[in-house]
């Protein structure tokens, strides 16, 4: 990793000046604005902040008196809630409590916050891959124009000077080390915090430094969204993260933040058009399953918020509309319902071959839900730091796909690094007619390994039911395992409880018919689970699931241990069920 900084940024700092007091900054405030729902957690976040305690990355850390900003357990040991602790989010949660209740004790916070930050981080090249990364800089500087929108004239002078100060360095550094080098999310974020800096800086560099944020972050943007609206690196929390960021930069330039309407018609129109087809994209999640999916690297994303991030963002784009085609060209995640059922189906890559950092080995993966209530879910993500969790979250058996001989579709090493991977995957719309769809996908993860399996998957979606047929072709003899991951509170039968049943068989093969798949149903031997959903919003939901497979093959279904991250650093337990055989390829 090549930084370029230390005197060339002072020195055009140096002939910058920051202005905090012209209308884009309102523009700015007033989308953030918008985009935040307040409630009892903002609350009671706020209360804590008063007694130094942050909630960073998941977890609560206390600082009895003043800051550590270098904090050993927090930067070494959880080097994103480090990250967290210096990207100031909180203080927007600090201003906003004080331009609700007019209490001073919430705005002296706030600049004692800032104060310690300013007093203890001066800019070193030691702190250039932490206090003063480009992400961390990108996300600082805005949350502090986010934050004097809500302060006004609370903000104190002198540190309102020495903050402008700060400011024009601190966006100089992010200018000269722009993340080239991790590509993804990251280099997209650095450019919409530049762009949007470069807004509230004058001076003789400051027109020139617009125009080169500006034009980088439109192709940028152009290439890392895919045909279909998701972000590349295909994370529903970091393409909402993407969204909310371009908004911003689309926010400022309709305040007239870049001062050159040619310039602006051209790159702004494209990125309003990029957002339009981001936008339409969450729009469509949110249509069918009800719920954001938690394909690789990603969170529990609250419902509202991303409903009223859909809604927002209809202030400043419409809606760009995705054709079928798209769908499967771009990030091939089809999502779709039939009566009770909805689903999402994964038939795409892992992610961008450049930077598969946040892929996870998930291919041709799914979710499902009932009456709107999730039945079978992902596993998400609890944490970045490397070792065995890190590794299980990204494995293929954390997945609702299949596994052959204990290998991943995709080789992971590291906490973001990937090696072998699928070089050909395939996804298509087979039919999507009288409320049956059916999708098909394949890919070749698994060629690497004696008789070059390949795995195909039908998913077969109807009010009668869901079927996901799985074939894997090629040679010798296998171990396959189909895995099938629980939402926490759906609560499965402990052992099978009606194999060779006549009527469970005679009500399966009437499903069939519904679900266009008779001839699998009476060829093959079964062995089945009934399913409970717990808790007061899903009482009463139950259903059976059962795995089928051919007479001539040794196959067992069981339950296994196995867990859901909501958020980073927490994870609940839940049931697995394998499928899983030895045999002789080809098989169904």
């Amino acid at each position: 990793m090549n930084w370029v900084c230390t005197g060339r940024s002072r020195r055009r700092a140096a002939g910058l000046a920051a202005d905090f007091g012209h209308d884009v900054l309102q523009h700015f405030g007033q989308l953030r604005a918008r985009l935040v729902q307040p409630g009892a957690s903002e609350t009671l976040m706020a209360e804590k902040l008063l007694e130094n305690r942050f909630s960073l990355a998941g977890e609560e850390y206390r600082f009895d008196g003043a800051i550590d900003w270098k904090r050993k357990d927090i930067r070494v040991e959880k080097p994103l809630a480090g990250f967290e602790l210096h990207y100031h989010g909180y203080l927007q949660c600090l201003a906003r409590k004080y331009s609700e209740k007019k209490d001073r004790e919430y705005a002296d916070q706030w600049h004692e916050i800032v104060s310690s930050w300013l007093a203890e981080n001066p800019f070193s090249m030691r702190e250039i891959g932490y206090s003063w990364s480009p992400y961390v800089i990108s996300e600082r500087l805005r949350n502090w124009l986010g934050s004097f929108f809500w302060l006004g004239d609370a903000l104190d002078a002198r540190l309102a000077a020495q903050m402008k100060e700060s400011f024009a360095l601190q966006t100089t550094v992010l200018a000269s080390n722009l993340e080239y080098d991790l590509q993804g999310n990251h280099l997209l974020q650095n450019l919409c915090g530049l762009t949007v800096c470069s807004a509230f800086l004058s001076g003789n560099d400051a027109p020139r430094l617009r125009r080169i944020a500006l034009s980088k972050l439109a192709g940028e943007a152009e290439s890392q969204v895919l045909a279909d609206g998701l972000h590349e690196e295909k994370s529903y929390g970091y393409h909402a993260k993407a969204l909310e960021d371009i908004l911003e930069v689309i926010a400022v330039a309709d305040a007239g933040g870049y001062c050159d309407v040619e310039m602006e018609s051209k790159l702004i129109g494209s990125l309003k058009r990029i957002a339009g087809r981001m936008r339409m994209h969450l729009a469509l999640a949110l249509a069918a399953p009800g719920d954001i999916p938690m394909f690789n690297d990603t969170w529990e994303l609250d419902k509202k918020q991303v409903e009223n991030l859909v809604r927002v963002s209809g202030k400043y784009v419409a809606k760009e509309q995705i054709s079928p085609q798209a769908r499967t060209l771009g990030s091939g995640y089809l999502e779709g319902k039939a009566g009770e059922w909805s689903a999402v189906f994964d038939g795409g890559s892992g992610g961008p071959d450049h930077q598969p950092g946040h892929a996870h080995a998930d291919h041709l993966g799914f979710e499902l839900w009932l009456k709107d209530r999730k039945i079978i879910s992902d596993s998400g993500n609890c944490t970045y730091t490397p070792g065995p969790e890190r590794n299980w979250f990204r494995s293929t058996a954390a997945h609702n796909t299949v596994r052959i001989d204990g290998y991943d579709s995709m080789e992971l090493w590291g906490a973001f690094r990937a090696g072998r991977r699928p070089s050909k995957h395939k996804v298509a719309i087979e039919k999507n007619r009288n409320g049956l769809s059916v999708w098909k996908g394949s890919h070749d993860g698994y060629r690497f390994l004696s008789g070059s399996p390949r795995h195909e998957r039908t998913f077969v979606l109807s009010e009668a039911g869901v079927c996901i047929i799985d074939v894997i072709s090629g040679s010798n003899t296998h171990l396959v395992e189909s895995f099938l991951h629980l939402h926490p509170g759906i609560e499965p039968s402990p052992q099978p409880d009606m194999d060779d049943d006549d009527s469970c068989k005679a009500k399966l093969e009437q499903i069939a018919v519904g679900l266009e798949i008779e001839d699998l149903i009476s060829d093959g031997v079964f062995s089945a689970r009934e399913f409970v959903a717990k808790g007061p919003e899903g009482s009463g939901q139950q259903g059976w699931i059962a795995g089928f497979w051919p007479g001539h093959v040794d196959c067992s279904l069981t339950s296994l241990s196995g867990y859901y991250a909501p958020s980073f650093s927490k994870k609940i337990p839940r049931t697995v069920l394998s499928l899983s055989c030895e045999t002789e390829m080809p098989v169904k």
